[in-house]
């Protein structure tokens, strides 16, 4: 059995399947904070999280930081205060 860059990547191949999920909150947040990281390629991460605790309330990826941040926001819906 090889263990050279092909056979890592046939070995890791599954990884690129796994879909990140955090759950819609179900408890209003009293401040909830959104930034975007901008990765290769011309990619945006925006990451929304509670402003108190630091925790990750959801994620969108994007081409501009603008363009999804409301749909990141509409998740939430009717969780805010």
């Amino acid at each position: 059995m090889g263990s050279g860059p092909r056979m890592f990547r046939k070995r890791t191949s599954w990884c690129w399947n796994i879909r990140p999920e955090i759950p819609t909150p179900a408890v209003k947040h009293h401040t909830v904070m959104a930034d975007g990281t901008y990765m290769s390629h011309d990619w945006c991460l925006i990451v929304a999280v509670d402003g108190e605790t630091g925790e990750a309330l959801g994620f969108q990826w994007c081409s501009h930081e603008s363009v999804l941040l409301q749909c990141l926001f509409d998740r939430f819906g009717s969780v805010f205060p």
